[in-house]
């Protein structure tokens, strides 16, 4: 799709800034694999992590779902990638990891 795409699908994956707040449905679904892998990732060693994430990159593209960004200066959207998914979606994890701490920390104060 060299020349861009117009519009993100419903099972799209839209992953500028934080992706899981995001409420575009395909990242609803993902945020639903990142869930159900959650206890999987954190029990593999650090150099194994990745596979997981590839597992839900390839999840998502077997629903012909795509990890979008949009191209500022043209408006249209383009794929990341595997690889860039795959990091996003590494990074997902650590954010949700993140957001539970400061709930935590949050109801420890109250």
């Amino acid at each position: 799709e060299t020349d861009g795409i117009e519009s993100p699908l419903e099972g799209d994956v839209i992953v500028p800034g934080q992706a899981l707040l995001n409420p575009h449905p395909g990242n609803r679904a993902w945020k639903a694999l990142v869930m159900g892998h959650k206890a999987e990732y954190d029990a593999r060693p650090y150099g194994t992590k990745g596979e997981i994430a590839r597992k839900i990159v390839r999840a998502v593209r077997a629903a012909s779902g795509r990890f979008l960004t949009k191209d500022e200066g043209t408006g249209l959207w383009r794929d990341i990638g595997d690889e860039k998914a795959r990091v996003r979606t590494c990074a997902a994890f650590r954010d949700i990891k993140n957001i539970w701490s400061l709930l935590n920390e949050y109801q420890a104060l109250a």
